[in-house]
């Protein structure tokens, strides 16, 4: 198999300032210009891998998905909202959030006061948007209706909560699989390499590129968060994360009412009731009060 030398892309990988992004590279008389950003198996990936050009194509996608669900499901007629519900779920989510094992960032368990969850960051709380435009047009709901009531009233994770699961189960299978430890060794090698270089003195560099601590690397990082997210490790896992995603949820759920001044009413069942307060917790009985309407 012989591959199109003029076909290849190109870009650099790095953060730091005083290299020129713009150099080319020659391969057998072809020239590959580098390129401000790149597509690799469907994500887009710019030189600093700040995930902006992955954020532009995911929204430019999504005004058309949007448009589409919004076609099938108007307030007088179309699907009912637990079809479109499905829709957006089986469909509009995946797409919004392709490739989340490699560029969510785990939202932390705690926040710097210690009592509740840290709030959303890097690509997942610029897509909370996107996520909060589909639950509104599943809900038919109005544009000042609570970003909490329309997660509530369609029983709908947050979107950092929700990713927060799907990356712990990809990385515990990870781990399983052997894979996870092969690239965690690899970065290493290149890691050590890198630093060697970085000065004219080789000998100090590679003392402090063994010296560093394995807990400090982002692969040590990822492989340690699902085990403090779980309380268990990854082989004694068994990979269902709904339950401690629905955790999480109840618990920024409250700290979000004592905000607010909301009374809790935990002993009401939401679908014996026709009208439902405000404050009800998070629960998948809620969904009965849109059966056959």
């Amino acid at each position: 198999m012989r591959f199109a030398l003029n076909k290849y892309t190109l870009t650099h990988f790095t953060r730091r300032r005083g290299f020129n992004l713009q150099a080319p590279v020659q391969l057998q008389g072809a020239e590959a210009r580098p390129r401000p950003s790149v597509k690799i198996l469907g994500l887009q990936l710019d030189p600093k891998l700040r995930w902006k050009a992955q954020e532009k194509a995911v929204q430019a996608r999504m005004n058309t998905q949007m448009l589409a669900l919004q076609r099938i499901a108007t307030s007088i007629w179309g699907v009912t909202m637990l079809k479109a519900r499905q829709v957006y779920q089986a469909v509009i989510r995946p797409a919004l959030v392709y490739g989340a094992a490699v560029w969510h960032e785990p939202t932390p368990i705690r926040a710097r006061n210690g009592n509740t969850q840290g709030k959303p960051r890097g690509l997942a709380a610029k897509l909370l948007k996107q996520q909060n435009q589909g639950l509104r047009i599943v809900l038919g709901a109005f544009k000042a209706t609570p970003i909490r009531q329309l997660e509530t009233e369609s029983f709908i994770a947050p979107l950092d909560l929700w990713l927060n699961g799907r990356v712990a189960r990809f990385q515990a299978r990870l781990e399983s699989s052997g894979i996870a430890q092969r690239i965690r060794d690899a970065c290493g090698t290149i890691r050590a390499r890198i630093l060697s270089r970085r000065n004219s003195q080789n000998r100090q560099n590679r003392q402090r590129a063994t010296s560093i601590e394995p807990a400090s690397t982002p692969g040590t990082v990822r492989k340690a968060w699902p085990e403090s997210w779980t309380g268990t490790t990854t082989e004694a896992w068994d990979l269902q994360e709904k339950q401690l995603v629905l955790r999480d949820w109840e618990k920024r759920w409250h700290a979000e009412n004592k905000k607010l001044g909301c009374s809790v009413r935990p002993n009401e069942d939401p679908g014996k009731r026709r009208v439902v307060p405000e404050d009800t917790l998070p629960t998948k009985q809620i969904l009965g009060l849109h059966k056959e309407l």
